[in-house]
């Protein structure tokens, strides 16, 4: 969701932009950008696996190309850290849960 003051604000598209018009209209390549608020999503399995999952943008770029509400829209480089809880009940016996390498967003715990 983007909320943008008024003189950023443009004329509405008529429809969604492809990615390549998106990467091709770029203005400002790198938006200085701090952190608001940072937040865990969490999803229940039908099977009672949790499935957690947080965005983290690396680097934003604004673009000429304005949304149906007159928005600017953004190119957002993100990284998606995973976080998987199993059950111990659905996890194979002898089967060993490898710990992550140093620096690698998703494992098992």
């Amino acid at each position: 969701m983007i909320i943008s003051p008024r003189n950023l604000r443009g004329t509405p598209s008529t429809r969604p932009p492809t990615p390549p018009e998106i990467m091709a209209s770029i203005i400002e390549d790198y938006v200085e950008f701090s952190v608001v608020e940072e937040n865990w999503q969490r999803y229940t399995m039908t099977d009672d696996v949790i499935v957690i999952l947080k965005l983290i943008p690396v680097k934003i770029s604004r673009t000429s190309i304005f949304d149906q509400n007159g928005e600017p829209v953004y190119n957002v480089n993100h990284q998606l850290l995973i976080k998987v809880n199993v059950p111990e009940e659905l996890r194979k016996k002898g089967v060993k849960i490898q710990q992550p390498q140093s620096g690698h967003p998703s494992f098992i715990t």
